[in-house]
């Protein structure tokens, strides 16, 4: 168990943090943009965490 919550803790530290340094990276960039790349993000980093898991039970 405690290898699920150090990979929990390894994921948060990963996921990007609001106003963080990709943050209006690119020049002109709007709003919706900026929220599309960060859920692009989080889907992908949902996706590794998953797929650990499952082959972590399985």
């Amino acid at each position: 168990m405690s290898f699920l919550s150090e990979l929990l803790g390894l994921f948060l530290g990963l996921l990007p943090t609001r106003g963080g340094p990709e943050e209006g990276s690119v020049m002109g960039e709007s709003e919706m943009d900026r929220e599309a790349r960060r859920l692009k993000q989080w889907l992908g980093w949902g996706a590794v965490v998953v797929a650990v898991v499952l082959v972590w039970v399985l």
